[in-house]
């Protein structure tokens, strides 16, 4: 059975509605409070038109694209921007940071809490929880909580807290067992990609048996630590599973979250998306014809299938991509891609490289 290899990365939006004042801010918000390697990809190596009709067909966005117009009106491939941790492995998962152009009336805002159904956002491993809430102190970030300590169960005792970035998404910080030595407050790496779902065994019967995802870690949430850190009312509880695909270097988890009580706005396509961080990469290992495999065994159990594996150009330093796309019972639009054999490789080296790395001053806010 065909099966998923690992997280690859998250998409954040920033809306073109106001994206040149908050786009440096959204920018400066990871390299400079969060210390995160930051480096940008020119999509103009890439075939403008096929990767166009590929983007427009899978993400099923009609007039939105990641592109920059022209003053005549044509759509014109600029360039996005991924950021990652210290750990730059080649199992790391990263942050992809983009810009949407909406129509009026499309909706690209956070979600307007952590109880909503769907895609919630990230968590990120840090050598020094205290830390970075010191700095985040002194740059005027915005905090639900000072560090909290949770039982995480499995995974023990955690400091944990959440903060805001500036156009309100909830990026949650956590310090668990595995940083013995404090460090400086870096960031390590994607810890979890979070979604919140309707119905836990629904969706876990998909991933697990459709997918071939395993549980890592049950988690239940309760009490007032985990209350004061997610900014929510001390009877609220919920329970988390963390789930891992089958590569066992690969440390990023995709959370699976239901609230025993949530205050659900379910996703609606009509109403545009309702939230920054709007869909998430699964990683296939092999071929296209691996990722069609893969494809062919989920697409029965899927909700909405938007598009069967399509091939395009990537630019460096990865090769050729191979992605499909569906929008699971939850309303979260999840990609499964691969590159071309040994075609995602050289991360490491992209740290500090002229062609590829930008850094950006501290923003007040």
């Amino acid at each position: 059975m065909k099966t998923i290899d690992r997280m690859h990365h998250v998409c954040l939006t920033v809306s073109s509605e106001n994206f040149e004042e908050t786009w440096p801010k959204e920018l400066a918000f990871f390299a400079d409070f969060l210390r995160m390697n930051t480096y940008k990809i020119d999509v103009r190596e890439m075939d403008e038109e096929i990767s166009l009709q590929g983007l427009e067909q899978g993400m099923g966005l009609g007039p939105q694209k990641p592109v920059v117009y022209a003053d005549d009106g044509r759509a014109i491939i600029d360039h996005f921007y991924y950021v990652a941790g210290e750990d730059m492995s080649e199992t790391a998962c990263m942050i992809d940071l983009i810009v949407f152009l909406c129509e009026p009336g499309q909706l690209t805002l956070p979600q307007p809490n952590m109880h909503t159904q769907g895609l919630r956002g990230l968590t990120l491993l840090t050598d020094n929880i205290d830390a970075v809430h010191r700095r985040g102190l002194e740059m005027g970030i915005e905090f639900l909580s000072a560090p909290t300590t949770q039982d995480w169960g499995s995974l023990g005792e955690v400091r944990h807290m959440v903060a805001k970035d500036p156009i309100g998404n909830p990026i949650e910080l956590v310090q668990t067992e595995e940083v013995t030595e404090p460090g400086d407050g870096k960031i390590l790496r994607l810890f979890s990609i979070n979604q919140n779902t309707a119905d836990l065994d629904k969706t876990l019967e998909f991933f697990r048996d459709g997918c071939g995802m395993s549980v890592a870690a049950r988690i239940e949430h309760r009490g007032a630590g985990f209350a004061a850190s997610m900014g929510v009312s001390g009877e609220a509880q919920a329970t988390t599973c963390l789930l891992q695909g089958t590569n066992p270097d690969a440390k990023t988890f995709f959370a699976l979250t239901c609230w025993s009580e949530p205050e659900l706005q379910p996703f609606s396509l009509k109403e545009g998306y309702t939230a920054s961080y709007y869909r998430m990469w699964h990683w296939v290992r092999g071929n296209k014809e691996g990722a069609q495999e893969l494809w062919d065994q989920m697409e029965p159990k899927m909700n909405v299938p938007t598009m069967g594996p399509y091939s395009y150009p990537s630019p460096r330093p990865w090769g050729d991509v191979t992605m499909s796309f569906f929008i699971d019972h939850d309303g979260v639009h999840q990609e499964f891609a691969n590159h071309v054999e040994d075609g995602w490789h050289g991360l490491g080296e992209l740290v500090d490289h002229p062609e590829f790395s930008k850094r950006f001053g501290v923003f007040e806010r």
